[in-house]
C-alpha cells in the first residue's frame, strides 16, 4: 500500500466525529426487535449545485459489517409540498472489482483505503461469526473506522463503501428531507432536511509564538459543525502558499473520554524571527475543502533563558551600601543585568543594573536591615534566568540628623505641651526630651524609656518664679546612635497663662452647610469656646459662643462656590483667649442654580404672573413683591403658575422670584418684573 495511505491510516482512531450532528427526529422511530443490531445511522447532507450529497455512517462496527452484504433504502420527501417519502435506492458498498477499477480511473487514494478495509484480507481472520469478529477487537475496529475516515476525505470513496449518494431533485427550488430504513424497519435513521446556506469559511482564533514553532488554535465547537478535517497552508511571501504537511490535521478523541477543550491547536514548525504567513483549509465529510480562512502571521522566538548567574555580596561593613559580584559562565549570553531586591514585604527589580562586561555592582539603601537579593540574567530576546537569592545585612553607621525644630503651648494650668514634627529618617524609633530653668543650667532628660511619639507634655509647678524655661530634644535611631540636639525652645511663663489651645479636629462639607468637629481645650479653667469665621479676603466675624461642645458644629450660612476660614479659641476664667493653633480653609459646594425668567400681565385690575422658564425637577419658585416701591417681601413658593394678584388700590407692582430645593437652598433672585397703573 502507498506509504500516504499507511499514514493517514494510523490517524484514524475514531470516525464518527464526523457525523454525529444534531438531527431532529421527524416521528418516533419503530425498530423491529428482531432485526435489531448494536449501533445506529446518522444522516447529513448538503447542496451541491442543483445536486444534493448525501453522507451516512454507522455508529458501531457491527451494524457497519452488517450491511456490507445487506443494503439500506434512501427514501427522500419533498418538504415544500409537503410530499411523501418515496424510496430513491437500495444501497450496498460497490464489489472489490468495481472499487478496483475506480481506483484506477480515479487516482484517488482513499478509493484504496475502502478497498482495503472492505474486500481484502478477511480471510486472514476467519471471520466466520460475529463471536469470532470481535475476538479480534482491534483489527474489526481499525476496518470500520478506516473506511468511514476514507468516505470523509472522498466522496467517491463515500459512494464507493456504500456510505454516500449523490441526487438530483426534480426542483432545485424546493427543500427536501431524507431518511435511511433497512431490513424491514431493522434500522430507521433520524430524518435531515437539507436547506442551502452559505459557505462556512475557517477562522484561526489566535496564533501563540514559541521556539522554533507557532501554536494554531481554532474554535473547536464552531467548526465541528462544518469539518472533520483541516489543512494547514503557510507561506513566506503571504501569496504562495504550501500545505504543512502530506496528511490533513485529524483530531482524534476517544468517546469515552469527555473532551472539555475549546480549541484545537496545532504546532508548526518554523525558524526563530522569520516572518510565516498562516491559514486554515477546513475538509467537510464529503471531501469539499472550504475557502481559506485569513491569513494570520507568526514567527518563532527565541523563549530558551541564558543559563544563571550567581551573586556574592561582599562582607564588609560600609554605611548602608553593599558590593556585590557577579559570577557567571557565559556572560557572552546576556544583553543586561536586572538586580532584585526585597526588603519585608516590599521587592523592587533595578533594571539593567549592570551591563554583561561588568562583574561588580554597588546598591545602597535607605533603610538599615536584612536584604533579600537576587541577580537577574536577560538575554537580547527578553528571556530571564534567575539565579538563588541571597541574604545581605546592610548598615546604619552614621547617627541620625539633627533633631526636628520643637514648638510649645503652655496653660494656666501649669502644662506645656511640646511638640514637633517626624524626624525625616525612617530608622528613627523615638525621642529623648531634655528640660532646664534656665538657658546656662544642666539639662535634664524627662523621659525614663525612649518617647515614642510628637507630643510630649511637662508640668511644671505655678509656684516657681522663673520666668522661663528651656527645652531641646534628640533622636534616637535604631541602632540607639544618637542624633544632634534640636535647637533649644525658650518658653516663657507668664504671671497667668492662657489656656491650653482647641481645635478644629475635623471638618464635612455638605451642599447646605458646612460641619466642625471640635476639640475643646484641655485647661479646667476654661468657660467657652469662640468659632471665628472668615468669608473669602473678608475679615474675621465671630460665628459661634459656644458654652459647651456639641458632637458637630453645624454652619448653615454659607455660600455657594465661597471660600472660608475658620479657627477657635478657648476663654478661660479670666478673659484670657488661648491661641488659635490651626486655621481651617474649606470651599462651599456650588449648586449650579439658574434664575427664573417671568412675565407678568393685567386684565381688569387682576395682575397674572407667570413664568417662562422651566422649574427644575424637585424645587420650588419663591416669589418676593414691592408694592409702590416698599421693601421687597416674600410672598408666596409654588410651583404653579400662574399667580393671581389684585391691581386695585396699588400705582406699582415689582416681583421677583428665585428657585428654592427642598432642601432650603434659594438660588439667585431673577430680574425684576413691574407693573405700573395706568391712572399716575
Amino acid at each position: 500500500m502507498d506509504s500516504k495511505i499507511l499514514k493517514t491510516s494510523t490517524l484514524a482512531v475514531l470516525i464518527l466525529m464526523l457525523i454525529v450532528y444534531s438531527a431532529n427526529a421527524q416521528n418516533s422511530k419503530q425498530i423491529n426487535q428482531d432485526f435489531s443490531l448494536k449501533g445506529d445511522v446518522s444522516l447529513i447532507g448538503k447542496w451541491h449545485g442543483n445536486q444534493i450529497k448525501l453522507r451516512w455512517g454507522f455508529d458501531h462496527p457491527q451494524l457497519w459489517y452488517h450491511h456490507l452484504k445487506r443494503p439500506i433504502s434512501l427514501y427522500r420527501r419533498n418538504v415544500t409540498k409537503n410530499g411523501k417519502y418515496e424510496k430513491l435506492a437500495d444501497i450496498l458498498p460497490m464489489d472489490s472489482t468495481g472499487m478496483e477499477q475506480l481506483a484506477f480511473q480515479t487516482k484517488d487514494e482513499m478509493v484504496v483505503v475502502s478497498l482495503e478495509n472492505i474486500h481484502r484480507n478477511w480471510s486472514n481472520t476467519n471471520f466466520d461469526s460475529y463471536a469470532n469478529i470481535l475476538e479480534k477487537n482491534d483489527n474489526f475496529h481499525n476496518r470500520w473506522s478506516l473506511t468511514h475516515l476514507a468516505a470523509d476525505r472522498s466522496f467517491a470513496a463515500a459512494k464507493a463503501s456504500g456510505l454516500g449518494f449523490l441526487d438530483t431533485p426534480p426542483n432545485s427550488d424546493d427543500i427536501y428531507a431524507y431518511k435511511i430504513a433497512a431490513e424491514g424497519n431493522a434500522i430507521i435513521s433520524d430524518y435531515k432536511v437539507i436547506y442551502k446556506k452559505k459557505d462556512f469559511v475557517p477562522a484561526i482564533f489566535e496564533i501563540i509564538e514559541a521556539e522554533e514553532k507557532v501554536i494554531i488554535n481554532w474554535d473547536k465547537k464552531l467548526h465541528d459543525y462544518h469539518f472533520t478535517a483541516y489543512w494547514i497552508e503557510t507561506s513566506t511571501d503571504g501569496i504562495n502558499f504550501k500545505k504543512s504537511s502530506d496528511v490533513p490535521f485529524i483530531q482524534m478523541v476517544d468517546v469515552s473520554v469527555k473532551d472539555e477543550r475549546r480549541f484545537y491547536s496545532y504546532s508548526l514548525p518554523v525558524s526563530n524571527y522569520q516572518k510565516t504567513f498562516i491559514r486554515l483549509i477546513g475538509i467537510d465529510p464529503f471531501g469539499d475543502e472550504s475557502l481559506p480562512s485569513s491569513v494570520e502571521i507568526g514567527m518563532g522566538r527565541d523563549k530558551t533563558p541564558p543559563p544563571p548567574a550567581y551573586l556574592i555580596a561582599d562582607s564588609s561593613k560600609t554605611h548602608l551600601t553593599k558590593s556585590f559580584t557577579i559570577i557567571h559562565d557565559s556572560p557572552q549570553e546576556v544583553a543586561s543585568y536586572h538586580l532584585e531586591r526585597t526588603f519585608g514585604n516590599e521587592t523592587m527589580i533595578i533594571k539593567n543594573w549592570l551591563d554583561p562586561k561588568q562583574t561588580i555592582g554597588i546598591d545602597s539603601v535607605s533603610t538599615e536591615g536584612i536584604y533579600k537579593y537576587r541577580i537577574i540574567a536577560v538575554d537580547s530576546a527578553g528571556n530571564e534566568a534567575h539565579s538563588p537569592f541571597i541574604y545581605a545585612k546592610m548598615y546604619d553607621l552614621l547617627p541620625p540628623a539633627k533633631a526636628p525644630k520643637l514648638q510649645a503651648i503652655p496653660d494656666t494650668s501649669g502644662v506645656i505641651s511640646l511638640y514637633w514634627e517626624a524626624h525625616p529618617e525612617s530608622d528613627i524609633i523615638g525621642y529623648n526630651v531634655y528640660a532646664a530653668d534656665g538657658k546656662q543650667r544642666n539639662f535634664t532628660k524627662l523621659n525614663t524609656h525612649i518617647h515614642r511619639l510628637h507630643v510630649y507634655l511637662d508640668t511644671i509647678s505655678l509656684a516657681l518664679m522663673n520666668e522661663k524655661r528651656y527645652y531641646y530634644i534628640v533622636a534616637v535611631d535604631n541602632d540607639y546612635m544618637l542624633s544632634p540636639a534640636s535647637d533649644t525652645l525658650e518658653v516663657k511663663r507668664p504671671d497667668k497663662m492662657p489656656p491650653a489651645p482647641a481645635h478644629i479636629a475635623n471638618y464635612e462639607v455638605t451642599d447646605t452647610s458646612i460641619r466642625l468637629t471640635i476639640f475643646p481645650s484641655s485647661s479646667r479653667d476654661v468657660v467657652k469656646h469662640e468659632l471665628w469665621r472668615k468669608e473669602a479676603d473678608k475679615p474675621y466675624e465671630l460665628l459661634a459662643n459656644l458654652l459647651t461642645i456639641p458632637p458637630y458644629y453645624e454652619d448653615k450660612s454659607i455660600a455657594p462656590s465661597t471660600k472660608y476660614t475658620y479657627h477657635i479659641v478657648a476663654i478661660d476664667e479670666l478673659g484670657l483667649k488661648s491661641k488659635a493653633v490651626k486655621e481651617i480653609h474649606l470651599l462651599s459646594r456650588n449648586l449650579k442654580a439658574g434664575k427664573p425668567s417671568l412675565n407678568l400681565n393685567e386684565n381688569e385690575g387682576v395682575l397674572m404672573l407667570g413664568i417662562i422658564s422651566e422649574i427644575p425637577t424637585s424645587e420650588n419658585v419663591i416669589v418676593f413683591k414691592s408694592v409702590n416701591d416698599g421693601p421687597y417681601e416674600r410672598w408666596t413658593v409654588t410651583d404653579t403658575f400662574p399667580i393671581k394678584d389684585l391691581a386695585k388700590g396699588k400705582n406699582k407692582v415689582a416681583y421677583r422670584a428665585a428657585y428654592c430645593s427642598n432642601a432650603g437652598l434659594v438660588g439667585p433672585l431673577s430680574d425684576k418684573i413691574i407693573w405700573t397703573s395706568k391712572t399716575n
